[in-house]
């Protein structure tokens, strides 16, 4: 399923999986606040609002370009980089 964007959305048990694989930031909960690898902030809350600065998106590095329902190929990574 795809968002107007033309984004996958994940449900949200494959969105936690993948959040994580984000990075820690210390002092605030994990639950709520991580950074992608290229340290850019993220909000749990703000999964796919493309509008906000802790947006966050899902990226698949799948050899294939499937991105499905494995976690094991989706990243977690701020809504404005284009690719991991």
């Amino acid at each position: 399923m795809t968002n107007r964007f033309g984004q996958t959305r994940y449900n949200v048990s494959i969105r936690k999986k993948v959040w994580m694989k984000a990075l820690s930031i210390e002092g605030h909960p994990d639950d709520i606040w991580r950074r992608d690898k290229q340290g850019n902030v993220m909000n749990w809350q703000e999964y796919g609002k493309t509008g906000s600065p802790y947006a966050w998106k899902i990226l698949s590095n799948h050899p294939d370009g499937i991105a499905g329902d494995d976690a094991e190929h989706l990243h977690p990574i701020h809504h404005s980089v284009d690719n991991l």
